[in-house]
């Protein structure tokens, strides 16, 4: 096996939660990048390998996250943020190095609002509120930072915020859509 096939299995095991199969996924991903298979390569041909460094901790920060174990979750993540390459923020990766800082400060600060670390998990959303997407790629990467700071606003308890996201997003207009039709007390978008 190579990093190519475990990378994409550890995601699918945290995407199921299936944790157990997970940890044992994310081993066999650590050890590879040991031994210096560092890449995740893509099916597509104008699609250039990701670094695969960021995404053992990435993974288990969401999943230790997930199972309540915050402080470990930031100690994690924030080993994840550190593997994250410096310099060009977006490549032509599946794993752009932007999206994994978009991926990972959302994860720290809800558990650090969980761990009681308040202030702490504000700085994570204000560290999140000033990446920039550039032009290249922000397409796709516009709604990772959306997404992320919608359930960074939520755990902070800025819901004024997180709705501002989710209108932004064009789901608020889905969501109110489907209410509208489905309900009698349908809200009504001003």
């Amino acid at each position: 096996p190579t990093a190519s096939l475990i990378g994409p299995l550890c995601v699918t095991h945290q995407n199921l939660k299936q944790y157990a199969k997970l940890f044992e996924c994310l081993a066999k991903l650590e050890q590879l990048i040991r031994d210096g298979d560092t890449r995740i390569m893509a099916d597509y041909v104008f699609v250039s390998p990701a670094d695969a460094r960021p995404l053992p901790d990435t993974l288990r920060a969401e999943a230790l996250l997930e199972l309540g174990r915050y402080e470990d979750a930031i100690a994690t993540g924030l080993r994840a943020l550190e593997a994250v390459p410096q310099g060009m923020a977006v490549d032509m990766s599946i794993w752009p190095p932007l999206k994994y800082r978009l991926t990972i400060l959302p994860i720290l600060a809800i558990a650090a609002v969980h761990a009681k670390h308040v202030e702490r998990a504000k700085q994570f959303v204000d560290q999140l509120e000033a990446t920039s997407i550039p032009f290249v790629g922000g397409a796709l990467l516009s709604p990772v930072k959306e997404n992320g700071l919608a359930r960074a606003y939520m755990a902070v308890g800025a819901y004024d915020k997180a709705l501002g996201m989710l209108a932004g997003s064009g789901f608020r207009s889905v969501a109110v859509a489907l209410t509208d039709l489905t309900t009698p007390f349908a809200y009504r978008a001003i």
